[in-house]
């Protein structure tokens, strides 16, 4: 593999990797809470596929990124691959940096498995009750989203000393999910106190 491939490879692995941290995110955002199940609930016929649309995302985004299939582009067969180009691939980095890198992915191996297994319990109503494993899952997907962040940036440091800021985009995608559900809360609270009022009028006309 030439260099121009390679970076090619590693931009597609990096909007790969986003896509699936910002649909973590967002989904995270749209959790069952007490303060929005009212907003989910009520507009659950936009809600449930814009959930389902995330979950799958993530899945698939995080799958891609573990792939040890030969024949697909991974971040972990573009490690395999540096390792043996090492001078050429990632000229700033060591094999054994590579090797440390690779182990540290490794370790989260399982949190994947969990993910797809995860799939069959997708929530498939606003209203079920959430899967008390899920706080578990939700720290080993968290660690495992810090070292994907932290591993994909090393490798670009050594392909050509770029680095990648993953905050800004997640933390303002994580926001706007906030700020929309609270516009509808305070739509719905507003509609609600309107029909309150108009109730008390009536109620004081007839009396």
């Amino acid at each position: 593999m030439n260099r121009d491939e390679f970076a090619r490879q590693l931009n597609e692995l990096q909007r790969e990797i986003f896509r699936a941290i910002v649909s973590y995110e967002v989904r995270l955002a749209l959790w069952e809470t007490p303060q929005v199940a009212n907003i989910l609930n009520r507009y659950r016929g936009f809600f449930i596929p814009v959930r389902d649309a995330l979950f799958r995302t993530m899945v698939m985004g995080f799958a891609k990124v573990f792939d040890r299939d030969s024949r697909t582009m991974s971040l972990k067969n573009l490690m395999k691959v540096a390792k043996k180009d090492v001078s050429n691939l990632v000229p700033s980095m060591t094999r054994e940096k590579i090797e440390e890198l690779q182990q540290r992915l490794s370790q989260h191996d399982a949190v994947l498995e969990a993910i797809k297994q995860m799939r069959d319990q997708h929530f498939a109503h606003l209203d079920a009750a959430p899967d008390p494993r899920l706080p578990l899952i939700k720290g080993d997907v968290d660690r495992m989203v810090e070292t994907l962040k932290d591993v994909f940036n090393q490798l670009s440091q050594g392909h050509d000393g770029s680095v990648y800021s993953w905050s800004y985009q997640t933390r303002r995608s994580e926001w706007e999910t906030s700020e929309i559900l609270r516009i509808l809360s305070e739509d719905a609270q507003a509609q609600k106190a309107k029909a309150d009022a108009l109730m008390r009028a009536v109620e004081n006309d007839e009396a």
